[in-house]
């Protein structure tokens, strides 16, 4: 009621939420499973606060309170696991007007050594909205940034790599066109002088970091992309290291989503691009030779309605400065959204 009494006519609209409830009941598997009594108090607990919201809103509307609008939401960050989450246990129950994902597990997070885990945000949305059809709860993205990020300016090699890859799930969200995505984290916060990088798209006094220039750009690609009317949508991607004609190779498996316009992949895979950055190649890889953002040549493709392959030399990952330069791929082809961005093996 606080906020309805003094908000009133500010046209703002105020979700009451969590954060990342999942890590709030449990750590693991052992831990979530044995957690029982506290998925049921939680569940109860945001059960009492929608309660009140409700009450207040009906409140609010008897005394011709308008311009603000209390919504609750419900945070989760789990989505892949086979032990109990939220999104399992509690939000069904509640079923909250919003529920926010803290996105780490698919824009970064996860096992390094397996490909199917981390990079694949645009997989795990198109997962959640076929969970929660006719965007009830209504889902919107409460964290998102790339994997193992320093907060480096892209005016370094390295830094590039990281505005790539924070553009990448950027526009990964956009796809989905969510009423909210929040990027993490807008102001720089870096408080030791001896380490300044930080995780902000500003500077302390307001200023945009290069990173800003990035994600504009990549952004407005992506807005147009939306406006030329793809007719299909890949559901996701599957990439393992094979070895064939002497060599090794990842193999790029694509997968359609079904429910997305004509639900099968266009007729000629002619025109595809793969757009892949953080590629070193064997043990002289350094930063001076890495690829940032280059455009590689698919391999082989092979086109069917649901699922279609193609191939690309492999290259491991190598150590730049004691940190892992890992190789990440975007997919485009034409008359379909881009999908990506993926990891690929090491």
């Amino acid at each position: 009621m606080a906020l309805y009494e003094t908000q009133r006519n500010s046209g703002k609209h105020f979700i009451v939420s969590s954060w990342e409830t999942d890590n709030a009941i449990c750590s693991d598997a052992t831990s979530c499973t044995n957690a029982t009594g506290l998925f049921e108090a939680f569940t109860q607990w945001f059960m009492a606060r929608k309660q009140g919201i409700l009450e207040a809103r009906t409140i609010a509307q008897a005394r011709g309170i308008t311009g603000v609008t209390v919504s609750d939401g419900i945070e989760f960050n789990r989505v892949r696991e086979t032990y109990p989450m939220v999104i399992d246990k509690i939000i069904p129950q509640v079923m909250p007007e919003y529920m926010t994902y803290s996105a780490w597990a698919s824009s970064g997070g996860g096992d390094v050594n397996n490909p199917n885990v981390g990079g694949q945000l645009d997989h795990d949305l198109i997962v959640l909205a076929g969970r929660f059809p006719g965007n009830k709860p209504q889902l919107i993205i409460g964290e998102l940034g790339p994997a193992n990020y320093t907060g480096e300016d892209p005016s370094t090699l390295r830094g590039r790599n990281e505005a790539w890859q924070l553009a990448q799930n950027a526009r990964a969200a956009q796809r989905a066109q969510l009423p909210a995505n929040i990027l993490w984290a807008a102001f720089d916060n870096a408080l030791d002088p001896n380490n300044p990088m930080s995780e902000g798209l500003l500077s302390s006094d307001g200023k945009e970091r290069h990173v800003v220039s990035t994600l504009r750009a990549e952004l407005i690609a992506g807005q147009r992309e939306l406006q030329s009317s793809p007719q299909a949508r890949i559901g996701g991607i599957r990439v393992t290291k094979a070895s064939a004609d002497g060599r090794d190779w990842d193999l790029f498996e694509m997968f359609i989503d079904p429910t997305y316009r004509q639900g099968k992949f266009p007729a000629s895979l002619s025109g595809m691009v793969v757009r892949c950055s953080y590629t070193c190649a064997g043990s002289s890889c350094t930063a001076t030779n890495m690829t940032v953002d280059g455009s590689e040549i698919p391999d082989s493709p092979a086109r069917a309605d649901s699922q279609s392959d193609f191939r690309l030399p492999h290259k491991g990952w190598a150590l730049v400065n004691g940190q892992p330069l890992e190789r990440w791929c975007t997919v485009s082809i034409p008359g379909m959204l881009t999908h990506g961005p993926k990891r690929l093996p090491p």
